[in-house]
Formats: C-alpha cells, structure tokens, sequence
C-alpha cells in the first residue's frame, strides 16, 4: 500500500524534482492473520 500510494503522490504533482518519502506507521494493528487465497482490493481517488 505504501509503495502504490507513493507513486500515486510522486505521479500525481506537477513540479518537477519533487521527493515522496513514507516514513512509517506506528502502533498498527492487524485483526486476524492473512491466509493464502485472501485478497486486498484497494480504490485510490485523488481529491486534491
């Protein structure tokens, strides 16, 4: 998620020599372990 949201804010800004950094999420919690054949869909929509 983090690498595909990077891209999408590098590639989303109009100036050029603009870096995009993602630091890190802290105290983040899953609610059951992932199992083989789960899947993650994710919809991104850029606002501004």
């Amino acid at each position: 998620m983090a690498q595909v949201g990077g891209i999408l804010a590098f590639k989303s800004t109009n100036v050029a020599n603009k870096a995009v950094y993602f630091m890190g999420i802290d105290k983040a919690k899953f609610r059951k372990p992932v199992l083989p054949g789960d899947r993650l869909e994710l919809v991104l929509e850029v606002t501004k």
